[in-house]
C-alpha cells in the first residue's frame, strides 16, 4: 500500500501597513490610537535614598489598565511622560511600601524650581499609549 503524505496548506495574507503605499485600509475600518487619560495631582517632593520622588495618589495598573514592565534588573514600574511646572520629562512610577512613587531626577527638580519639601503640580500619562493601536469598525 502506498503511504499518503500529510500535507498542510496554509493561506498567507499580507496585513496592510501604513508603510505600504499601494495598500489601503478598508473604508469600514479605521485605525485608532487609544488615548490614555492624563492624570493631574499635587504632591510633595520627597528625598529618598535613591533620589527624589513624589507620591502618586492612584494605582497606575488599575487606572490605566496597563502592566508594570522591567525598568532595569530588579526594578519594575510604569514608564510615564511627566510634567512638573513647565519641565517635561520621561520617568517611571514605581511601587515601594505599598505606595506608588513618581521618580523625579534632580536636574528636572532644579529646572522646575522645586526642592525637597515643596508641593508641586504633576501631570502624568503612560508612555505605553504611544505604541498601542487597535482597529475598530466604523
Amino acid at each position: 500500500m502506498a503511504q499518503r503524505a500529510n500535507l498542510i496548506y496554509v493561506r498567507v495574507r499580507k496585513v496592510p501597513t501604513l508603510a505600504d503605499a499601494d495598500l489601503q485600509i478598508p473604508s469600514r475600518a479605521r485605525v485608532q490610537t487609544p488615548t490614555m487619560p492624563t492624570e493631574r495631582f499635587d504632591a510633595v517632593l520627597h528625598e529618598g535614598h535613591k533620589g527624589s520622588a513624589a507620591q502618586v495618589p492612584f494605582d497606575p495598573a488599575a487606572r490605566w489598565m496597563i502592566t508594570a514592565q522591567a525598568l532595569r534588573p530588579g526594578r519594575r514600574g510604569f514608564r510615564v511622560h511627566a510634567r512638573i511646572n513647565d519641565s517635561e520629562f520621561e520617568t517611571a512610577i514605581v511601587a515601594r511600601s505599598r505606595k506608588f512613587w513618581l521618580l523625579v531626577p534632580a536636574e528636572i527638580a532644579r529646572s522646575a524650581a522645586v526642592s525637597v519639601g515643596d508641593c508641586a503640580r504633576f501631570v502624568v500619562s503612560p508612555l505605553a499609549a504611544e505604541n498601542l493601536h487597535r482597529v475598530t469598525d466604523a
